[in-house]
């Protein structure tokens, strides 16, 4: 499946509008663009998880994150956490798919609830690896190996090039077709709302010369 970068959707709606009647409104540029690409992209994934139409699992992105050991209060006890980039909160649980060690053998369970708990531990007594959100943070209980430096995170990333790992020119995981004229109309109608702020200015300017 071919990928936009988000340069290029970017850049085909500040085409779109050259020319028109909010080119030359000095708020609008290629930055506040690629702003409202962000926003955009991550509300119409979220529509689409909730009406539980299929996504390609290639919206997943990687991304390392590193593991911060850090003592509880004043416990001689430590913790582990890794904090989680921006993540799309419509969907639940889902906007998770992975989280675990770098070469994937081993995962972590995602127990946000007391029902968790309760029913997930093993007939066999060993207990399994698992992560709790708090925040904007995963803490991890049962660590597969000790001290862990870098765990993996599949996710939907709410802003894609959020992870060190991405820069300005990376795949940008929107696929062709309609996900993208959905992204693409959403922006427009946004911007749309600078033209009628003006005509609103321009009512309410008492200058008789304008």
């Amino acid at each position: 499946m071919a990928f936009d970068s988000l340069h290029a959707i970017s850049s085909r709606i500040w085409e779109e509008i050259q020319g028109g009647w909010i080119y030359d409104d000095e708020r609008i540029n290629i930055k506040l663009i690629k702003d409202k690409v962000h926003v955009a992209r991550a509300k119409v994934i979220g529509e689409y998880f909730r009406k539980r139409i299929y996504i390609d699992t290639s919206y997943y992105q990687q991304c390392c994150l590193d593991v911060i050991c850090q003592s509880v209060c004043d416990s001689p006890h430590k913790e582990y956490v890794v904090k989680l980039p921006q993540l799309i909160g419509t969907v639940g649980r889902r906007n998770i798919k992975f989280l675990g060690t770098v070469d994937r053998q081993q995962s972590f369970e995602n127990k946000d609830t007391f029902i968790d708990y309760t029913t997930s531990i093993p007939f066999s007594g060993d207990a399994s690896p698992y992560f709790t959100r708090v925040d904007n943070f995963a803490v991890l209980s049962n660590l597969p190996t000790p001290n862990p430096k870098k765990l993996l995170l599949v996710a939907l990333l709410s802003d894609p090039l959020e992870c060190s790992d991405c820069d300005e020119d990376s795949p940008y995981p929107v696929p062709g077709g309609e996900f993208l004229s959905d992204i693409e109309r959403q922006v427009m109608m946004d911007l749309s709302g600078f033209l009628i702020q003006r005509k609103i200015d321009k009512v309410h300017n008492a200058n008789p010369d304008t």
